[in-house]
């Protein structure tokens, strides 16, 4: 049975056999928090282990998220540290073995931007804008996350993104290539759920590894070889 956790700041769902992670703090405006992050991964994990499908990740009703809280940061709390778990939850998005999906309605800034991209497929709204506004606050991105970007949606967009911290939205989303498809406002959750309904029949052992295949493929020091020899997964009719 796929577990629930209501009435959390980061709080897991189910829809039949697909996971919802919604990140729930409207009254910051979804910001995030290092004890969140850590959150996030245990659900995504509980998710994993319970043998949900797919797992759908996203916010309240018109908000993805703001970013990582700038309250926090200015606390004291290591720029390190939280640098390491915002990398430890996008490698946790990009590594589990089921298919994440971005459902995004409203703002998605900036380390919200690295939780989404790291996502399997995005799909946004067509209010939904992206923004990473760190070079205004004088904060110079962790490279491995401008690397990965550049990898995923190309130089000039990561550009656009982090250098002149442009507020792309709209239609222009799917242009720059920051998700797979913009919806009407209000949807973009039905939308990832369709999605995910659309695996229904497929074999959980080949999603994985292929997947794994699509993940090794686009990363900086690919090795295909270990994909030469995969158990077949056949599905049962």
């Amino acid at each position: 049975m796929l577990p629930e956790s209501p009435s959390a700041q980061v709080e897991l769902t189910r829809d039949r056999d697909i996971a919802v992670i919604r990140i729930n703090r409207p009254e910051k405006r979804n910001a995030l928090t290092l004890a969140m992050l850590s959150q996030l991964r245990e659900l995504l994990l509980q998710a994993v282990e319970a043998d949900a499908r797919a797992v759908i990740l996203t916010g309240t009703a018109d908000l993805f998220s703001a970013g990582f809280d700038l309250n926090e940061l200015a606390s004291g709390k290591a720029t390190k540290l939280i640098d390491e778990e915002i990398a430890a939850t996008a490698l946790a998005i990009q590594s589990a073995k089921i298919p994440v999906i971005a459902a995004i309605e409203g703002a998605c800034v900036g380390a919200a931007v690295e939780l989404a991209l790291a996502c399997d497929v995005r799909i946004a709204s067509e209010k939904t804008f992206f923004q990473v506004p760190a070079v205004r606050l004088g904060i110079v991105y962790r490279p491995e996350a401008i690397a990965m970007m550049v990898r995923l949606v190309g130089r000039e967009t990561v550009m656009r993104l982090m250098v002149l911290a442009e507020r792309i939205g709209g239609v222009d989303l799917t242009t720059a290539g920051l998700v797979s498809r913009t919806v009407e406002p209000g949807t973009t959750l039905e939308g990832a759920l369709a999605l995910a309904d659309a695996n229904s029949g497929s074999a959980p052992l080949a999603v994985a590894a292929t997947k794994s295949l699509v993940t090794e493929s686009s990363s900086e020091h690919s090795d295909l070889a270990k994909f030469d020899h995969l158990p077949l997964d056949i599905p049962e009719y």
